[in-house]
């Protein structure tokens, strides 16, 4: 992507990166089910007929561009539980879960799209 500054000299934007995995099948999440993935994982965990939180989209959006070394501190994942076998003890219902994976393990959870209690686990965790 080219674009044109305030001095007409053209300059190649690197292509934006999206802020949210969307994970494609349990050989996917394993990759980052694993204690060898050093970063926090946030993790929304929904049934198909629902989808992800995608009202947390901009909150995602806005920590990708005030957290330092944001893409190797923190990662956001979309976990279709239909499709992908989610760890165990965890049940999938139509509220929002968020599961907080370090190192191959889950350390924390929130029921529902509770933003502050979200923001604080990150920054407790990161």
């Amino acid at each position: 992507v080219s674009t044109q500054s305030t001095w007409g000299i053209k300059t190649k934007m690197p292509p934006k990166k999206e802020t949210f995995t969307i994970l494609k099948d349990e050989e996917h999440w394993n990759t980052y089910y694993d204690e060898s993935v050093k970063k926090l994982l946030v993790v929304d965990v929904y049934p198909s007929w629902s989808g992800p939180c995608e009202i947390l989209f901009p909150t995602w959006k806005s920590l990708a561009a005030t957290i330092d070394d944001f893409e190797k501190r923190l990662e956001f994942l979309l976990f279709d539980a239909n499709k992908i076998k989610p760890p165990r003890n965890i049940s999938v219902s139509c509220r929002p879960k968020f599961l907080f994976v370090l190192q191959g393990k889950v350390i924390d959870e929130v029921n529902g799209a509770n933003v502050p209690e979200i923001l604080d686990k990150i920054q407790r965790y990161i």
